[in-house]
C-alpha cells in the first residue's frame, strides 16, 4: 500500500492512497489546482485513480474533485444525501459501504455534524491485516478539535450530531488506529487546531 498526504497553504489536507501491486488508488479532498499533482502521482505509482471522494461539500475551499474525476475517468463520490442536491453527477456513498481498490479497502462512515453529508473513510491494507489501519476524518475530527457545527443547520442541532458521530462511530474504532484529519492549523473549519 502507498499513502501520501498533500497540504495546501490554507491548512487543507488531501490524501492519495491505494494498492500499488494491483494498480488502483483513491484521491480524497482534492483542492482545486492540485489535480495535476494527483495525476502525476498516479503515473509515478503506475496506478489508476478508481475513486475521487470529497468527505463533504466544502465551504472553505474550491474542490478539485470533479475535475480530477473527469481527468481520471473515475466516479466523483460524495455521501448519498448529496444526490439531487448538487447539479452534476455523483456516485452517492452509503454508510457502511466498502470500496475495493486491490488489496486496500475503504469503508464509508457517515458522520454528520460539521455538515449533514460529512463522511469519514476507514482504510485497511489486506496484505497487512483485515483490521483498519487508519481513518481519514475529513472535517469531523481534527487534532485538538472537531469540525464547526454552524454549517447547514442550527449550531445546537449540528453540535449534537457531531457529538453522536464521534461517540457512536469514531470512538468505537480500535485505539491503535491512525487518524488523518482534513485540516491542520490555519483552517477556519475548527478552532485551535494543531
Amino acid at each position: 500500500m502507498f499513502f501520501k498526504q498533500r497540504s495546501s497553504a490554507d491548512g487543507t489536507l488531501s490524501y492519495f492512497y491505494g494498492c500499488g501491486s494491483k494498480g488502483s488508488a483513491v484521491a480524497v479532498d482534492v483542492v482545486a489546482g492540485d489535480e495535476a499533482w494527483f495525476v502525476e502521482e498516479a503515473q509515478k505509482a503506475a496506478v489508476r485513480i478508481a475513486f475521487v471522494i470529497d468527505t463533504h461539500i466544502h465551504a472553505d475551499h474550491f474542490s478539485g474533485g470533479r475535475k480530477l474525476a473527469e481527468l481520471a475517468d473515475a466516479p466523483y463520490c460524495l455521501h448519498e444525501s448529496d444526490v439531487g442536491k448538487v447539479h452534476f453527477p455523483i456516485r452517492g456513498l452509503q454508510d457502511g459501504e466498502v470500496l475495493e481498490t486491490g488489496n486496500v479497502t475503504t469503508k464509508v462512515l457517515h458522520t454528520p455534524g460539521h455538515t449533514s453529508d460529512s463522511i469519514c473513510l476507514l482504510v485497511s491494507d489486506l496484505r497487512r491485516s483485515a483490521d483498519p489501519w487508519f481513518v481519514l476524518t475529513g472535517d469531523t475530527l481534527f487534532v485538538s478539535g472537531v469540525g464547526r457545527p454552524d454549517l447547514g443547520g442550527t449550531p445546537e442541532e449540528m453540535a449534537g450530531r457531531i457529538f453522536d458521530s464521534i461517540h457512536a462511530k469514531l470512538l468505537t474504532l480500535p485505539d491503535d488506529l491512525e487518524i488523518f484529519p482534513g485540516h491542520a492549523a490555519g483552517s477556519v473549519c475548527g478552532a485551535g487546531l494543531s
